[in-house]
Formats: structure tokens, sequence, C-alpha cells
């Protein structure tokens, strides 16, 4: 949903979205690629056409898939050999682990996800 000046939202799926089935279970978001807008990491339990995958936004909330864990290399490299290897199920949050001012992909089972400290962060 995209919201107009009037502060009405819209239905913008069909033409903003990549039209696929998946099964998923949580997202994150960041500006991974430094243009200034949201783009998104969705996390897929299987089932359906798509595994995990990341999508970049235009600018004007339409999204494209450039990797997914079933072929990490995507369209641009992004996603290292191994995500190919992982398995679920698993969160992710954006976070800048190394304090280089990008934001990076943390994965983990979910029986060791710290939601606690993704909250102190998000509120940092």
């Amino acid at each position: 949903m995209l919201s107009g000046p009037d502060g009405k939202l819209t239905d913008v799926t069909a033409q903003n979205l990549p039209q696929l089935s998946d099964f998923s279970h949580g997202s994150s978001a960041a500006d991974i690629d430094g243009d200034g807008d949201i783009d998104l990491w969705i996390n897929n339990l299987g089932g359906g056409e798509a595994p995990s995958y990341l999508m970049v936004n235009d600018g004007s909330g339409r999204f494209t898939i450039v990797a997914d864990i079933g072929s990490p290399q995507g369209t641009d490299g992004c996603l290292p050999e191994v995500m190919a290897r992982s398995s679920g199920p698993y969160w992710t949050a954006f976070v800048d682990a190394n304090n280089d001012g990008f934001p990076d992909l943390y994965v983990g089972p979910l029986d060791n996800f710290d939601f606690s400290g993704v909250r102190r962060m998000a509120y940092l």
C-alpha cells in the first residue's frame, strides 16, 4: 500500500511487487544500496515459487528481486555462496555489525535469535 497526498492508501501490489507465490514468514528492511530508499529481505520457509530473496526499491516503491538463496549470485553477485546452503527456519535483521555505515544482514536460526538486541537497535 502506498499513501497518497489525500492520506488514503492505494493497493499497488500488482504493479510494484514481483508476482509470485511464496511462503513468507518475516522480512527485514534497510537501505542496502545507499540510494536513500528502503530495500527488503524476505524470509521464506519453503513452498511456493520462491526461496528467501532480496528486493531493491527503485525509489518509487517498485521492488525488483536482485538475489535469492536459490541462486545466491543473483543479478549483481550480492549474496555469498553459503546462503544457498542455508536451511531454515531462520530470522534476519539488518544491523551495522562492523560499524562501516552500511547495513549487514544477520541470518540466524530461530532458537539463537536475540530479539531484545534488535529492538534496542531499532530505537538507537
